[in-house]
């Protein structure tokens, strides 16, 4: 048996966490079976599920909490203690040198880097620059694999003109798909019980942070309001925003027309809800749930800054500028020409066109890890 670790941050629900699980979720666990880090001290959404498919949580303490070289040597002591492992899989962005030097002086053999992001909020000091530049020699050096969602996430992370091979965010289209006769009935009792009939419904799905750009959606929902009352939006996430925007809304009062619920297990639902998904984030590297929406045949109106990569061609997106104010997007929206899509089957043959098929990616990774 192959033995993985993917280095991560901690398993919540989010777009690459989203990646990983549909990978262990339908990977043969005779023959490649995962670990995963977490470096959070409480336990994560996922961590259940993982530790039910026979994989380990292990925690080691962030880089923020205890400095670069204590991170290193936590690493290097997780890989040595609980390995051995024939692949190393890092999800840490930049980060990966580090985890790549700690698993090649721990002698693993396959030592896999993988970029998810555009843009770095980070303040880009002297300093910062100069760790940036050494994690990204790191990565070259000491990795055997390079991976990117995208091309765009792979240049920002590795370097400009560097080699490396993209990934795209596959989903599994037997859960992420229109909705069936089975799926409608917990659609109708969502929608009875959140007062959603006759309504335009529109939702944003994302950690609340800088990122994802929610104070952007207040001002499409004011300017909205104003000009039609009669919609609901969706909320779906957490993070550490989520206080400060929840307020705003209530100081712009918008709370009979916004509906917050948390995280939730159920997305497939929600996206097949929901009318149209509004994602102005500030920059992402290929949103997951992005390519989830348009698997289900949702219509989505996001920002310029995220790759044109995210389009299936299913005629689903619409890129707008967040650099001109919200009129374009209310236009948008209120005007919006775009339907959605039933055809299970056009939607799947687009995916494997395009390269975001679950079975098709989970062989490319296999590959890797048994090289």
């Amino acid at each position: 048996m192959v033995k993985v670790l993917q280095v991560h941050g901690g398993m919540e629900r989010g777009g690459t966490e989203s990646v990983i699980m549909n990978w262990y979720r339908n990977i043969d666990k005779t023959e490649i079976q995962f670990d995963f880090t977490t470096m959070q001290e409480q336990r994560c959404a996922y961590d259940d599920e993982i530790e039910s498919m026979g994989g380990k949580i292990i925690y080691v303490p962030s880089r923020a909490k205890v400095g670069n070289l204590n991170h290193f040597k936590a690493i290097y002591k997780c890989i040595k203690e609980n390995g051995p492992y024939d692949a190393v899989h890092s999800h840490m962005n930049y980060h990966g040198g580090l985890v790549a030097l700690a698993a090649k002086l721990a002698g693993v053999k396959t030592i896999v880097c993988h970029a998810h992001n555009t843009e770095d909020v980070t303040e880009q000091t002297l300093k910062r620059k100069v760790e940036t530049t050494v994690l990204r020699n790191l990565m070259h050096t000491c990795s055997t694999n390079l991976l990117a969602c995208g091309k765009e996430a792979g240049k920002f992370v590795f370097g400009e003109n560097s080699k490396f091979k993209v990934i795209n965010n596959a989903v599994d289209i037997e859960k992420f798909k229109p909705a069936n006769d089975k799926m409608n009935k917990e659609i109708k009792l969502l929608k009875d019980k959140y007062d959603l009939n006759g309504k335009l419904i529109l939702g944003h799905i994302g950690r609340f942070n800088i990122q994802k750009n929610h104070k952007f959606i207040v001002e499409i929902l004011k300017e909205l309001k104003i000009r039609n009352s009669d919609f609901k939006f969706l909320f779906i996430g957490d993070g550490e925003l989520k206080g400060e925007i929840l307020n705003s809304i209530k100081e712009n009062r918008l709370e009979n027309n916004i509906i917050y619920l948390g995280l939730q297990s159920n997305i497939n639902v929600w996206l097949n809800i929901m009318d149209i998904l509004v994602f102005p984030s500030l920059f992402e590297g290929l949103p997951v749930v992005l390519v989830e929406a348009q698997s289900t045949g949702l219509p989505c109106v996001i920002s310029d800054k995220i790759s044109r990569d995210v389009d299936l061609g299913l005629n689903l997106v619409k890129f707008l500028s967040i650099n001109n104010g919200t009129n374009i997007w209310v236009e948008e929206i209120i005007n919006n020409n775009m339907k959605k899509e039933n055809d299970k089957n056009k939607i799947k043959e687009q995916l494997k066109i395009e390269g975001y098929y679950l079975e098709d990616n989970i062989e490319i990774i296999k590959g890797i890890y048994k090289d």
